[in-house]
C-alpha cells in the first residue's frame, strides 16, 4: 500500500537524480520535510514523522545505491509451518520489494541454518517458541519477534529485551472503544492475571462513552468460572484480552457456556472465538502483520545506530461478529464500516 504510493514519486525523483551527490541531497530534503502524518503512531510513544518517509523510499532500487549492494538478507524463523504465517511472509514480501531477500526458516531447523541465520541482516521471529529459540543463539543480532502477546512478553522480559516487537493485542483503549460501539454498555468487565493501570486515553475513553471497567484479578489458586460468573452478574459484557494463562483450549469453552447461560455477551481478541461463540472480535489478520512487521523493518535499516527496541500494539485491525449470537441474545449489531471508521478516527 504505501510502497506503491511512493514508488510513483520516488521514481519521478530519482529520474533527475545523477550519482552519489545528488542522492544525498535529496535524502537531505527529506530530513528537511516538516509536515508530520496525522495517521497513528506506529511506534509506542514515538510519533510518526521525517525518517518514515524516507524508510518508505528505500524500497524503491532507484534510490536504494548505497543499500542495494548490501543485498540485505532477512531470515524469517517461524515456531511452525502454518497457514497464518505463511500469509504474514507473503505480505511482508510484498510490502519490502526486491530489495531484500528473505528466506523463512522452521524453528526445529535451526541449528542447521545457522550460517544463513548468522549473515542475515535483520532477524525476524513468528511465534513464541522461536522468538526464544533466536534468543538464546542470537541475543546480539537485530531482531524482530510477532505474533506474540504483551502477557507473554511480559513473563519473557528478560530473555526477549533485546527484541523488537509487533504484539497481537491491539491497544487498550480500542479494545475499549470497540466494545462501547458494539454493545453500550454500562460496564464491562474483565480478568486479567495482573491489575492494569489505565493511562490517559484509556480512562478517556470510558468517559467518552460513559460506561465503567471492572477488574478481576486471574490467579491460579481461583477458580476461574466462579470469577468469570461474578463478572457477568455484576456486568453487561465481558472483554476478554490476550493472556494464554487464562484463555487457552481448556478454559476457553467453559467461559463461552457460562456467558452464553448468562446472556451476557463476550467481546475477544480472535476471530476463533468468535466461531466458538463469542459475539464480536477485533484482532489483526496475517497480512496486516506482514505489514506491519515491513514497517518495522524499513524504520529499522534508516535508523541503524538505534539501540533501543521498537515496541508496537497491532496497527492494523479486522472485525467479526456472529450474527447468531447477536440473534440468540437480542442485540442490534450496528454497521461493521461505521464502527471501523469510528476506530480509525478515534486512534488519530
Amino acid at each position: 500500500m504505501y510502497a506503491s504510493m511512493f514508488r510513483h514519486m520516488a521514481l519521478s525523483i530519482g529520474a533527475s537524480l545523477q550519482g552519489c551527490k545528488k542522492l544525498e541531497h535529496c535524502r537531505s530534503n527529506c530530513r528537511a520535510v516538516k509536515k508530520q502524518t496525522t495517521k497513528q503512531s506506529l511506534f509506542l510513544e514515538v510519533p510518526i514523522s521525517k525518517p518514515l518517509l524516507l524508510g518508505l523510499l528505500l524500497v524503491v532500487p532507484s534510490l536504494l545505491l548505497p543499500l542495494a549492494a548490501a543485498n540485505l538478507q532477512i531470515s524469517v524463523i517461524q515456531s511452525n509451518d502454518n497457514s497464518y504465517f505463511e500469509q504474514t511472509n507473503q505480505s511482508l514480501s510484498r510490502e519490502l520489494g526486491d530489495a531484500f531477500q528473505v528466506t523463512v526458516i522452521n524453528a526445529d531447523t535451526v541449528n542447521t541454518q545457522h550460517q544463513k541465520i548468522q549473515a542475515s541482516d535483520i532477524i525476524i521471529t513468528l511465534g513464541i517458541d522461536a522468538a526464544l529459540e533466536i534468543a538464546r543463539k542470537y541475543d546480539t543480532k537485530n531482531i524482530v519477534s510477532a505474533y506474540l502477546t504483551l502477557n507473554q512478553k511480559q513473563r519473557h522480559q528478560a530473555k526477549l529485551k533485546h527484541h523488537s516487537l509487533v504484539l497481537l493485542d491491539q491497544p487498550l483503549s480500542r479494545y475499549l472503544a470497540f466494545t462501547a460501539l458494539m454493545l453500550q454498555p454500562r460496564s464491562v468487565g474483565i480478568v486479567s492475571s495482573d491489575k492494569l493501570m489505565l493511562n490517559n486515553k484509556q480512562q478517556d475513553i470510558l468517559a467518552k462513552f460513559h460506561f465503567k471497567l471492572e477488574q478481576y484479578e486471574f490467579q491460579k489458586q481461583t477458580n476461574l468460572l466462579t470469577t468469570v460468573r461474578q463478572l457477568l452478574k455484576n456486568n453487561n459484557a465481558f472483554l476478554l484480552l490476550p493472556d494464554d494463562n487464562i484463555y487457552n483450549s481448556n478454559t476457553l469453552k467453559g467461559i463461552l457456556l457460562t456467558s452464553y447461560r448468562s446472556r451476557k455477551p463476550i467481546v475477544s481478541y480472535s476471530p476463533s472465538h468468535v466461531k466458538a461463540g463469542a459475539l464480536a472480535s477485533i484482532f489483526s489478520s496475517p497480512s496486516d502483520i506482514g505489514l506491519q512487521l515491513a514497517s518495522v523493518i524499513k524504520h529499522l535499516i534508516v535508523k541503524r545506530q538505534q539501540t533501543k527496541p521498537i515496541i508496537q500494539f497491532a496497527q492494523y485491525f479486522s472485525i467479526k461478529v456472529n450474527s447468531r449470537v447477536a440473534r440468540a441474545l437480542g442485540i442490534n449489531l450496528p454497521n461493521e464500516k461505521k464502527i471501523t471508521d469510528r476506530l480509525n478516527e478515534l486512534s488519530q
